[in-house]
């Protein structure tokens, strides 16, 4: 039992720091004469790694080494303007939301009919970094890709007219749920408390509701909230959900998915992931908001990110029930769960202090 909660601890630390990087943003302007400014916001670990610097390296040996940013960037993010590459200079490298850094630089490119990005970074790294890019040309809307290790380059037309595209931001909130170890930690705690699915569909409900209203108000400047707060409250609220299931554990009173107890009122479970969706909503928000920076532009992207979220949080659920239900009848059932709630209580909450402490 107590190898299993190490293990289990040790792999969940894994998945949060993973998704805590690899997942680079950046915006791109072209202006009329072909000049290009780049905004790149990474995770310091990112960085840290595109410079060389080992796992273990400590804290404080990355500010030492961002002066290299300059002349790196050229092989994490390059442009090609027909067909000349184009050169970024004035790059400048500032401190960006929680644990992240914003890059930021200028490029000379030919005026040309398309634009050509690729991003090497993404296979630079152990972990793959992908990134996700508005890209608004002069007087044209703006135009997104999404660049990782499958799709590492995309042409972007500079003439033409473009409209945005939704079934990238479809993949974007697919790939952004599960891939997601914060949201994925707050529906496996969910789940842990559920054991048949009508209840465990009022609770998710709940949770897609609040999360839909902030993620529109989000994105659209409705309501901006700093994710330097928004981030510690969503690790936070898996320790709470996680604890709220534990102590019912303990008192012998949670019907978890195969237990073959009856499923208790959800009421108090409704309210508290309607709450805590409407945070986790503002998070989803975080990554659209700095991609689409228009109301005009962000309609499509936003009806087409929620959908991803949602049909990602389906097949999330579609593939954990049936095990958790089969783990749930079997007699190691109950200690397993424990372990699982107390796991997700200690992750939640070490990582809620680390995002508080920057």
């Amino acid at each position: 039992m107590r190898l299993f909660l190490f293990v289990f601890m040790g792999l969940l630390a894994t998945v949060a720091q993973a998704h805590d990087t690899g997942d680079a943003r950046g915006t791109l302007r072209v202006a009329a004469d072909g000049t290009v400014d780049l905004e790149l916001k990474m995770a310091r670990a990112d960085v840290a790694e595109l410079l060389g610097l080992a796992d273990d390296a400590p804290d404080g040996a990355l500010d030492p080494r961002l002066g290299e940013v300059s002349g790196r960037l050229a092989s994490w993010l390059t442009l090609v303007g027909e067909p000349t590459p184009c050169l970024w200079q004035d790059v400048q490298v500032t401190p960006a939301g929680v644990r992240g850094l914003a890059i930021t630089a200028r490029a000379a490119c030919p005026v040309a009919a398309e634009l050509v990005l690729t991003w090497p970074a993404a296979s630079l790294t152990r972990l793959a970094v992908s990134l996700t890019a508005a890209v608004t040309p002069p007087d044209q809307a703006t135009q997104w890709v999404v660049l990782d290790r499958q799709n590492p380059s995309a042409i972007v037309p500079l003439r033409a007219e473009a409209s945005p595209g939704g079934g990238q931001f479809l993949l974007l909130g697919f790939q952004h749920m599960l891939t997601g170890w914060d949201h994925l930690a707050f529906l496996l705690a969910l789940l842990l408390a559920c054991a048949r699915l009508k209840p465990l569909l009022l609770i998710t409900t709940s949770f897609t509701v609040a999360h839909s209203i902030t993620l529109g108000l989000g994105v659209t400047g409705v309501v901006a909230v700093d994710p330097a707060v928004v981030e510690p409250i969503i690790a936070a609220s898996i320790a709470i959900a996680a604890a709220a299931a534990l102590v019912r554990w303990a008192q012998g009173r949670l019907a978890w998915p195969g237990s073959g107890r009856p499923s208790p009122s959800v009421a108090l479970q409704v309210g508290l992931c309607f709450a805590f969706g409407l945070v986790h909503g503002l998070g989803f928000a975080g990554l659209l908001a700095e991609l689409a920076p228009t109301l005009d532009a962000v309609l499509v992207p936003l009806l087409t990110f929620n959908l991803g979220v949602e049909l990602g949080q389906v097949a999330a659920v579609a593939a954990a029930f049936p095990l958790l239900w089969a783990v749930g009848r079997s007699a190691a059932g109950r200690p397993v769960v424990g372990a699982l709630l107390v796991g997700l209580v200690g992750l939640g909450a070490v990582v809620a202090v680390q995002r508080l402490m920057g």
